[in-house]
């Protein structure tokens, strides 16, 4: 599966605030330390939440890692809907794929028999994320 990422990037950290996410549940931050040799970029360092406590700076841009995103999840929720005729509990469930390298994040009945919601990604933060994201815009309180 390669070398996972770890923690969000600061394009999706804007589509988190655009959603309205809490945060404060980041737990980690870009620092800007600078400007590249050819001042095109800006250069970065990423710390905990602990860490960046002691670096704090306006240009700082929040992240998620990983298990700050897993955290948000919901493990189950319930939908009663009319128009999908589903009046089910659904459980989270990741698993991978390795025939085709991805990881796969649903929302799943027990007895597997519907799927709500699912994602997938070939690094298991992608595929957290647009859940995340998928919730935050369907008004899902995380």
């Amino acid at each position: 599966m390669g070398k996972q990422k770890n923690y969000t990037t600061e394009i999706q950290y804007g589509e988190l605030m655009i959603l309205e996410i809490d945060e404060s549940t980041a737990d980690m931050y870009y620092h800007f330390i600078g400007y590249g040799n050819d001042n095109n970029g800006e250069k970065m360092s990423i710390y905990s939440k602990e860490a960046y406590e002691t670096r704090k700076s306006e240009k700082d841009t929040p992240a998620w890692s990983l298990a700050a995103l897993l955290n948000l999840l919901p493990k189950e929720y319930h939908v009663d809907s009319q128009k999908k005729h589903i009046h089910d509990d659904f459980f989270l469930e990741i698993t991978v794929n390795p025939d085709k390298e991805e990881w796969i994040v649903q929302y799943i009945t027990k007895d597997h028999k519907h799927i709500d919601i699912k994602y997938n990604g070939k690094h298991l933060i992608d595929a957290v994320y647009k859940m995340v994201k998928r919730l935050l815009r369907d008004g899902v309180y995380l």
